[in-house]
């Protein structure tokens, strides 16, 4: 165990908040150590997009370059229906170019590459799952399953939406929101386009979007009751029988992807809270505001949740004041864009009359003024010293 633990900061989870954290912390003059039960080096993960919010937080950081390095700019997001009809195209490039940034398309393992090279001084270490949390006046110590511990002057749980670190201060349950997703990445069937494509069919959604050197990112979502886990080829079969008969390339992308390396995400929120830990321990990302990947926020929300967590604890000798200063800060930020997500999650996976009127009146009736509006506020966010 570390003695003392003054200006160190214990993250558990070595995700993309947790991750970003440190090196915002550490970048803050803050000693970081992540702990993660995995190794942080394991190549899993499919995708998804980057907003300017996202992006500003990394070039504050110093790490934009290497993160667009990986990543494949996106000019289009598309509406399709199942047959290839175009619904809607919004010029995303555009309206984040009117931002200073982009939106890109990038793999889950390489964005972790770049943030693990992003360190700096902050220490990983692997193999360390955490069993519990005590803390003192001068500190909290984290206890970890090989018997090991660590203290530190404040710890954040990064550790994902069935967090271990949230369920020893807050037993609020998950709230499955109804729909699962089917992850994978293909380097088949290039789609050599610029483009997030999304396409509607009954009470299913399929995404697709380019990565890097031709690979291709996909996503197939159905509504359907929580189910245990399939077996690699029961997942490529369910994910085929969501997009049969839906427009070429979809059929063949799920074809051509491994089924061991196909991903099963079941989608879960919470309700608001008006309090994410206790003392001297916090939480960020989806172990504290998990929530639909309809808006495309759930890495963003994360990578805000460490910058502000950064600021906030440099600028305050007193941690358990400015961890409640971070949370206030964060809820108020996130409370409304889980809502939204989950508001949106419902509008496109339904299949009742009243939602496919609704649908149609986003897709198709929405003045496009107003969508650029409502996008750019949500991910037009500002970093002290951007």
């Amino acid at each position: 165990m570390t003695a003392g633990g003054e200006r160190k900061a214990l993250i558990v989870g070595a995700g993309i908040g947790g991750l970003t954290a440190a090196i915002a912390l550490e970048r803050a003059g803050i000693e970081a150590v992540v702990f993660d039960r995995m190794d942080p080096l394991r190549p899993l993960g499919a995708g998804f997009t980057l907003a300017p919010n996202a992006l500003r937080a990394f070039r504050r950081l110093g790490i934009a370059d290497a993160v667009l390095a990986v990543s494949e700019p996106l000019q289009y997001y598309e509406h399709r229906s199942r047959r290839g009809r175009l619904l809607r195209r919004w010029p995303s490039a555009e309206w984040a170019g009117e931002l200073g940034e982009h939106v890109v398309a990038i793999s889950r393992p390489e964005l972790h590459r770049a943030l693990l090279d992003g360190l700096g001084s902050a220490r990983l270490a692997e193999g360390k799952q955490c069993t519990g949390v005590d803390q003192d006046p001068s500190g909290v110590t984290a206890s970890f399953t090989d018997g090991s511990e660590e203290r530190g002057h404040l710890l954040v749980g990064a550790d994902g939406a069935h967090s271990t670190i949230r369920r020893l201060f807050d037993p609020t349950d998950l709230d499955y929101v109804g729909y699962t997703g089917y992850l994978g990445v293909t380097g088949a069937h290039s789609i050599n386009h610029a483009t997030h494509t999304q396409s509607y069919g009954n009470q299913a959604v399929f995404g697709m979007m380019p990565l890097r050197d031709g690979r291709t990112y996909w996503y197939a979502s159905r509504t359907a009751p929580r189910t245990p886990l399939e077996e690699p080829e029961e997942r490529k079969a369910i994910a085929r029988r969501i997009v049969d008969g839906w427009y070429d390339p979809i059929e063949s992308l799920v074809e051509s992807t491994d089924a061991e390396a196909i991903a099963r995400l079941e989608i879960f929120d919470l309700p608001p809270r008006s309090s994410w830990g206790s003392g001297r321990v916090t939480l960020l990302g989806d172990a504290a505001h998990p929530m639909s990947p309809a808006i495309g926020q759930g890495a963003g929300q994360a990578i805000e949740d460490a910058m502000a967590l950064a600021r906030h604890v440099s600028a305050n000798g007193d941690v358990a004041a400015s961890i409640s200063a971070y949370e206030a800060e964060r809820i108020a930020r996130t409370d409304p864009v889980v809502k939204m997500a989950r508001k949106q999650g419902h509008l496109i996976q339904g299949d009742t009359p009243p939602i496919r009127a609704a649908r149609a009146a986003m897709l198709r009736g929405a003045p496009l003024g107003k969508v650029k509006q409502r996008w750019q506020s949500m991910v037009d966010v500002a970093y002290p010293g951007h």
